[in-house]
């Protein structure tokens, strides 16, 4: 997907959750799931997507570590108790879905997971892709999640999860040339939910101080 800035030092644990996003079809494996699928791409319009279809949800029971800062269960109380391992799993599933519509070059998939800046960043990677001929595909091995509320321009601050882990990014040209690297994640991905609880992925910015790794 989307390449995250790096972070040091490096994590050393980071095979409890893995999104697999491969070149001829997607695995996610959380655990002990494993599902591929295929997909071309889409001319439905974002809102009649059936996310389901593409990838299954993640169940929040195989994440790994989740911390909820006190301030977070003020501003929103139904991310008390399981709520905020329901609201990362919803994180993560998007994210993994997000980076199928880049290796597939479907901007409508794009839009059903994504808001805002991070919308435009990946509408306009899936069209230089498209133009050059390249196939994205992404790995995301995360080992921690910290929910958090983030202060912004508008009244009400943006809530968000910080996710520590690695990332593996691969491009493979028209003419079959692969480029690959792996980077260290530290980054904080600013979310929406909308009415009925569906997230979206707003922004990624680098971590609050005091949380780079």
């Amino acid at each position: 997907m989307l390449e995250p800035t790096l972070s040091e030092p490096k994590r050393s644990t980071w095979l409890t959750v893995t999104i697999v996003v491969l070149l001829l079809g997607v695995a996610v494996i959380v655990g002990v799931l494993v599902l591929t699928l295929g997909r071309t791409n889409s001319t439905t319009g974002s809102e009649d997507i059936d996310l389901t279809a593409i990838l299954p949800p993640i169940d929040p029971a195989t994440l790994p570590q989740i911390t909820i800062d006190h301030d977070v269960w003020l501003f929103d109380r139904s991310l008390v108790g399981t709520g905020a391992r329901d609201f990362v799993a919803d994180f993560v599933w998007i994210l993994s879905i997000e980076a199928e519509a880049v290796r597939t070059y479907d901007v409508e998939l794009a839009r059903a997971v994504t808001q805002g800046r991070r919308a435009t960043e990946v509408a306009e990677l899936i069209e230089r892709n498209t133009e050059l001929g390249i196939t994205t595909t992404a790995t995301y091995e995360f080992d921690e999640f910290r929910v958090v509320l983030v202060p912004t321009d508008q009244v009400r601050p943006q809530l968000a999860v910080v996710a520590y882990g690695i990332g593996e990014f691969t491009d493979t040209s028209a003419t079959g040339d692969v480029t690959a690297r792996t980077v260290d994640i530290a980054e904080t991905y600013l979310l929406a939910r909308a009415r009925g609880g569906k997230v979206f992925i707003v922004d990624v910015i680098p971590p609050p101080p005091g949380l780079e790794s």
